[in-house]
């Protein structure tokens, strides 16, 4: 009985330390809904971007090389928020055009798959 019992142990041990093992390879790349949700009601009224928010909603950004096309230059910047997973999503088109000033534009277009 003892020798069931600590070969049952044994097993317990293994999982807990493999269980450990995945929480840190996720590390933190998932949160979960509720902490997603706190940390976006505090920037629902927000004028003027700080160095705090964007810490705490993004994780990085990717700036690639400029380009220019029949006169058009376009640069691709992707940006990796804390709260989304980095895996194939379905992210709806939008359709935003601003203009900086005369002559330049400037277009947001999401990226298909978010990685």
């Amino acid at each position: 009985m003892a020798q069931k019992y600590e070969q049952e142990q044994d097993e317990v041990v293994a999982k807990i330390k493999a269980l450990r093992k995945e929480l840190r390879k996720e590390g933190g790349q998932t949160m979960t809904a509720e902490l997603f949700l706190d940390t976006i009601r505090q920037y629902t009224d927000v004028r003027v971007l700080t160095q705090r928010m964007v810490t705490e909603l993004i994780e990085h950004i990717n700036v690639y090389r400029a380009e220019k096309v029949d006169g058009v230059t376009r640069q691709r910047v992707v940006i990796h928020y804390h709260f989304i997973a980095p895996k194939r999503r379905d992210i709806p088109e939008a359709a935003i055009l601003m203009q900086t000033r005369k002559g330049v534009a400037v277009r947001y277009s999401p990226e298909q798959i978010a990685s």
